[in-house]
């Protein structure tokens, strides 16, 4: 259950029990750049792109979920070794990857450790573990908003932070969805500047109510 996610990339390192983020370059350094589009965290399969040139978005489908990402977002590789979808604006410093675990993987592991809560939904088991191991690397700033909602029929619970870490001058703007499916735990992860927040609020949410599992 490691795992790796960079944010806006100013930034030095920090580590969780769950989770490690890694922070490189800052990403102004690279706004002049030439975009190459990658395919990264696919392997050799090119994702399933089906442009909807009405909203100005691509519906990307990987494995047996899908989700709307704005076209101003790049597939890339770099954000996260085990996503399995990750897009980055590093202009407008607007960020999303996905995790994808086993369901029952997940279950089993935090019952053998005696840390699974039967009283909580999986989701909310899932948020819970999570949310510890960042709050373990970070310093959150101010009022965590938490919400419940389902999503495409798909049990979520949604937390948004502002948050810095050590030695950072910039707060980080973060959305997290934690998802049960059918099968899998899906951990979705979108990340702006906070002074950015308000400008990508609605594309933040967008992509997170996209979020469905097909076939």
């Amino acid at each position: 259950m490691k795992k790796q996610l960079l944010i806006p990339k100013a930034i030095g390192a920090f580590a969780g029990m769950f989770f490690l983020a890694i922070f490189t370059v800052s990403a102004f350094a690279k706004m002049a750049e030439p975009r190459k589009v990658s395919y990264g965290g696919y392997g050799d399969k090119k994702p399933d792109f089906v442009h909807d040139t009405a909203h100005d978005l691509r519906t990307v489908k990987v494995k047996e979920y899908a989700l709307d990402i704005p076209k101003h977002l790049y597939a890339c590789s770099g954000l996260n070794d085990e996503a399995s979808a990750q897009y980055e604006d590093t202009v407008n410093e607007l960020y999303i990857i996905v995790i994808d675990e086993s369901k029952a993987d997940f279950v089993n592991v935090m019952k053998e450790n005696k840390k699974y809560k039967e009283k909580l939904s999986v989701a909310e088991n899932y948020r819970n573990v999570e949310m510890r191991s960042l709050k373990k690397s970070i310093k959150i700033k101010g009022k965590r908003i938490e919400r419940r909602e389902t999503i495409h029929n798909l049990d979520a619970q949604i937390e948004e932070v502002n948050a810095k870490a050590r030695g950072i001058e910039e707060t980080i703007a973060y959305k997290f969805a934690f998802i049960e499916g059918p099968e899998n735990m899906y951990y979705v992860t979108i990340w702006t500047l906070s002074t950015s927040e308000q400008i990508n609020h609605a594309e933040m949410e967008g992509m997170i109510n996209s979020f469905r599992v097909v076939k």
